[in-house]
């Protein structure tokens, strides 16, 4: 299929997700930041540095905010690499992270021509939840990003290119946003509506 290519291995998107620890942690070392000053649990920041959970972008923009880094930079390096990538438009009238993230993913997917089914299909999401993703309604976990970053053929930081850590008309960084009408954190995964297999 052009655009797009078979959704990563399992082994990789952990590869990846050990990367993004790597990267959180390097980040960390260089400010000098304890693990329990970056507003999470101490526990949940050293699972996040091993790679071993999947935060969501409102955790991800927190952490970024908190060690002084654009959220891109806790991408650096995970995805498709190699010469310049065009940027996605700029999309002012955006200010929820959530709904930026997903005009990014809406933008490269039309890009390359391809149907959220088929890119659901390629990246294993279901294409309720790119659908969902894509209208600001969901806040993707990291190894979605990841999965659709690789199926794209593109730098997972591509993905965050304008998403801020700015505060949301849905409270401290948009996290009511956010969380998309599936409630809190996990209410929904990315295989479809709420009880469909796998997590979020």
């Amino acid at each position: 299929m052009p655009g797009v290519r078979a959704g990563a291995s399992p082994e990789r998107i952990a590869e990846q997700m050990r990367m993004f620890g790597q990267n959180m942690r390097a980040a960390r070392k260089r400010t000098s930041r304890a693990q329990d000053k970056l507003g999470l649990d101490k526990k949940m920041v050293s699972y996040l540095e091993l790679g071993e959970r999947s935060p969501r972008l409102v955790t991800i923009l927190s952490v970024a905010r908190a060690l002084g880094v654009a959220p891109q930079a806790l991408l650096k390096g995970i995805g498709a690499d190699g010469g310049p990538v065009e940027l996605p438009p700029p999309r002012p009238d955006l200010q929820w992270p959530a709904a930026r993230f997903g005009a990014n993913v809406r933008w490269l997917r039309g890009r390359e021509g391809v149907s959220q089914m088929d890119l659901g299909g390629e990246a294993n999401i279901h294409r309720v939840a790119i659908g969902a993703i894509e209208r600001g309604e969901r806040s993707p976990k990291l190894h979605t990003i990841l999965k659709l970053a690789w199926t794209l053929e593109v730098p997972a930081a591509l993905l965050l290119h304008g998403v801020q850590n700015d505060r949301g008309p849905g409270g401290a960084d948009g996290a009511h946003d956010d969380r998309g009408p599936g409630g809190a954190d996990g209410a929904r995964n990315d295989h479809g509506p709420a009880g469909a297999d796998g997590a979020g």
